[in-house]
């Protein structure tokens, strides 16, 4: 099985250098999450593999969004690696960064569409990891409506879950909240 200069050898090379920042940042995402919070799922009957999906993974989403949004930035505008270990074959390993490069040295204005795709592709990316994240969170969600009585369900960041006025008028969407609920957990 032949590697270097392949396709494969391409997604080798972008999963290597963005990897890291990945792992990073799901370390820290992980070791965020707070310990009670599994605990207290436990106390309530939930199994490991439950409290792991119900619990850890939508508190510690936020930081595995970002690492995500880190990695594949970086794979994006990947050139080194890439270049090294798949090499610039047209039509088999050439990434965008390696047809700017090659565009460069002929024609400058093709090297500059280039160019302006992967700034387009790098503000789809910002966007999406904004809108997953819920940085926007107050532009995109619904307004409540006048005609359904009683609590509507509202997102609510951690400050406001800890505070008396999420609980109080709406029922707050807070994955601690949700997650700790005993119908919420499963065995």
């Amino acid at each position: 099985v032949q590697v270097p200069f392949t396709l494969t050898a391409v997604v080798l090379a972008q999963l290597f250098v963005g990897a890291p920042l990945f792992v990073s940042a799901a370390r820290t995402a992980f070791a965020a999450v707070d310990p009670e919070l599994t605990e207290a799922a436990a106390t309530l009957g939930s199994g490991e593999t439950a409290r792991f999906l119900r619990v850890t993974l939508p508190v510690a989403r936020h930081g595995l969004i970002t690492g995500a949004t880190l990695a594949l930035a970086r794979a994006l505008g990947e050139f080194g690696a890439t270049l090294m270990f798949a090499g610039n074959l047209a039509g088999v390993t050439r990434t965008l960064p390696l047809a700017v490069y090659g565009a460069l040295q002929t024609d400058p204005e093709v090297a500059i569409g280039l160019s302006l795709i992967l700034l387009g592709m790098a503000g789809a990316l910002l966007l999406v990891q904004m809108l997953a994240a819920g940085s926007w969170q107050l532009v995109l969600s619904p307004l409540p409506r006048s005609d359904v009585t009683g609590p509507l369900p509202m997102q609510c960041s951690a400050v406001q879950c800890s505070a008396v006025q999420c609980s109080a008028v709406h029922t707050c969407m807070c994955p601690a909240r949700v997650m700790l609920h005993p119908t919420a957990l499963g065995s």
